[in-house]
């Protein structure tokens, strides 16, 4: 009985330690097996995340990409247009040039008009307007003035002299009529007459064109004259005068 006892211990023990060794036999494998899974789920997802991050470069690099088409494509309408502008700027610049040429034989005859003018209208404003000539003349004379600058001042002498056409000019200076000098308030009609009044207003005179002398007038012109010069002064409303023009050049 013992003997079988002893037996079936050992046997026990047997089966025990078997079981142990199958246990630790297949436990390891297992172990591994999970260690495995855990870190190909681990590399899994730090694949994922490094996919999302490349993904979202991606996008981003793709939105750069657009947007620097869209800048070139911007930049080549940019150019096309400046070359545009620069073509027209270098047709400008032939067409100034070429009214430069057109205009420098229209100026100088200009001048030489204007200089006629001068030189054979009343003699009023002469300083100024002569001042104005000769400015013109240097510019055309030393030609160190751009053609625009000397129309420019072409056209301020002509508006100059349309102005005296359309104005009335009343002053007082020192006259020379019929060989006696004389101060008297000079009255300018236009550029068409120049009258004097004496200073009592009692006298009156005017500036024959064709003999480019003074002459005294009758007096029954002084009241007229004294109603001139009232409104060149704008000290009367302007009215209709009768005045002796008389001939303005010879015939």
């Amino acid at each position: 009985m013992k003997t079988y006892v002893l037996i079936l211990v050992m046997l026990l023990c047997t089966l025990r330690v078997q079981a142990q060794t199958f246990t630790q036999q297949v436990q390891k494998p297992l172990e591994h097996s999970i260690e495995m899974q855990q870190r190909s789920q681990q590399e899994l997802d730090a694949w994922e995340l490094e996919k999302a991050e490349l993904l979202r470069q991606y996008e981003v690099l793709l939105r750069r990409q657009a947007a620097a088409v869209e800048h070139n494509i911007r930049l080549e309408q940019q150019l096309e247009a400046l070359a545009q502008k620069t073509q027209q700027s270098r047709q400008a610049v032939l067409q100034a040039q070429e009214l430069e040429r057109e205009m420098e034989p229209f100026l100088r005859e200009s001048v030489q008009l204007l200089d006629v003018v001068v030189h054979q209208s009343l003699p009023f404003s002469l300083e100024e307007r002569r001042a104005r000539l000769q400015q013109l003349q240097q510019d055309l004379l030393t030609g160190e003035v751009s053609v625009a600058q000397q129309f420019r001042h072409l056209v301020q002498a002509l508006k100059a002299e349309y102005d005296y056409g359309h104005s009335v000019e009343v002053q007082r200076t020192k006259l020379e009529v019929e060989g006696e000098q004389a101060v008297m308030t000079q009255v300018r009609i236009g550029t068409l007459a120049l009258f004097a009044l004496s200073l009592d207003q009692q006298r009156s005179a005017s500036y024959d064109a064709t003999t480019q002398r003074w002459a005294w007038l009758d007096a029954r012109w002084s009241d007229e004259l004294r109603r001139a010069v009232a409104m060149g002064k704008k000290q009367r409303p302007v009215d209709l005068l009768t005045l002796p023009f008389g001939r303005l050049v010879e015939p």
